[in-house]
């Protein structure tokens, strides 16, 4: 018979996994190249630097709040596990 058992550590862990090397990519930036001299292209290098910049924004904004997720669901499993065994054992609970 297969065992499930939840586990706040366990939770924490998979999140710190999950941000693992985050802000590394996260904090990558583009240097704008459009200045006194314009080249062609520049204007499409720099509209496309600063929408890269927007979405790994956006991307470090998911990746926190999905971790975040993970380590709550993780605690409120962990919660209802010791309260249904505590039940079980006469000690309270459901």
């Amino acid at each position: 018979m297969s065992v499930i058992q939840s586990s706040s550590a366990e939770a924490s862990q998979q999140a710190n996994e999950l941000l693992s090397g985050n802000e590394s990519y996260c904090s990558f930036v583009m240097q704008a190249i459009y200045g006194p001299s314009p080249v062609p292209g520049s204007n499409t290098h720099d509209g496309t630097a600063t929408s890269m910049q927007s979405s790994l924004a956006s991307y470090r904004s998911l990746l926190l709040s999905d971790a975040q997720a993970i380590v709550q669901t993780g605690f409120s499993f962990d919660s209802v596990d010791n309260t249904l065994a505590m039940g079980l054992m006469g000690l309270g609970g459901y």
